[in-house]
């Protein structure tokens, strides 16, 4: 497994901890909390994205009510 270099840069920066010798129960945390920070900066984001897709439907966001291929939607259904 690839040692991970951003959790050693934090650790190093704020107290010159060295993430290898970090004993096995806080190597886990500090992955864990990572995770959560990392998961709940997804959720941000797909908000943020949900809202401007919202406020631009021109760009491809999910509208309202779905598009049915049909003799009346205006452009040619066969591909």
């Amino acid at each position: 497994m690839e040692k991970d270099t951003i959790d050693s840069q934090k650790l190093e920066g704020e107290g010159n901890l060295n993430f290898d010798e970090l004993p096995a129960e806080m190597k886990v945390n500090v992955i864990i909390s990572d995770i959560l920070t990392t998961i709940d900066r997804l959720v941000d984001m797909r908000f943020a994205l949900n809202k401007i897709l919202a406020e631009n439907p021109q760009m491809g966001g999910a509208s309202e009510e779905p598009h049915i291929h049909d003799e009346h939607c205006g452009h040619d259904t066969e591909e």
